[in-house]
């Protein structure tokens, strides 16, 4: 699935470098997980159990290889873990997918890496990612997404891909790093086109 500026591809083991990056990065994990992964090893036991998880789907959200690198300049850009630029064609800066598709409503989870925030990234490849979820998954007619009451970016990322607030969770997450620990989320929900609630 391609849009203007990302592809989704299937996340592999090929992955591995760029899934690391973002999973080794406090700002990153502190929404999302007790602790960052402390080495490569650790990221990749982690991704090979997601992976092996049926009822999960997640994709690389990977920059068009085809984009023209002189276009990118004007680009916010910082460093991966590892020194190397991402905003540069091909590059890997975040995946993006689903949990729960055992049951009746699937949740959807992303993690963009720093130096593509506040460039759309996020939202354009939510965007996309919501279109190729409806194709391959047609006995899905609502998808939830939900953020920390204290990570209002990642809402409007919702927002802006069409999710609508649904309601407020109370102390549903407990993150010991964080005050306080237990966390109150706020959930929305995006609807199949053509397909109503009631």
């Amino acid at each position: 699935m391609q849009s203007t500026r990302v592809e989704l591809v299937r996340l592999t083991k090929d992955h591995l470098s760029g899934y690391f990056s973002l999973r080794s990065d406090w700002e990153i994990e502190k929404w999302h997980r007790p602790r960052p992964c402390a080495s490569l090893q650790e990221a990749e036991e982690e991704m090979l159990g997601e992976l092996s998880d049926v009822g999960r789907d997640t994709y690389a959200i990977l920059l068009r290889h085809d984009l023209d690198p002189n276009g990118m300049d004007g680009w916010h850009c910082t460093k991966a873990n590892d020194g190397s630029s991402v905003l540069v064609p091909g590059g890997f800066v975040g995946y993006i997918g689903v949990y729960g598709l055992l049951g009746h409503v699937a949740e959807v989870c992303y993690n963009i890496h720093r130096s593509a925030w506040g460039l759309g990234i996020a939202t354009e490849a939510l965007l996309a990612f919501t279109e190729l979820f409806w194709m391959i998954y047609p006995d899905h007619n609502r998808l939830l997404g939900r953020c920390d009451v204290e990570n209002p970016a990642s809402g409007r990322v919702l927002e802006k891909a069409g999710f609508e607030y649904y309601d407020f969770l109370y102390a549903d997450e407990f993150q010991p790093w964080m005050i306080p620990q237990a966390r109150d989320s706020l959930r929305f929900v995006l609807v199949r086109p053509g397909y109503t609630l009631d």
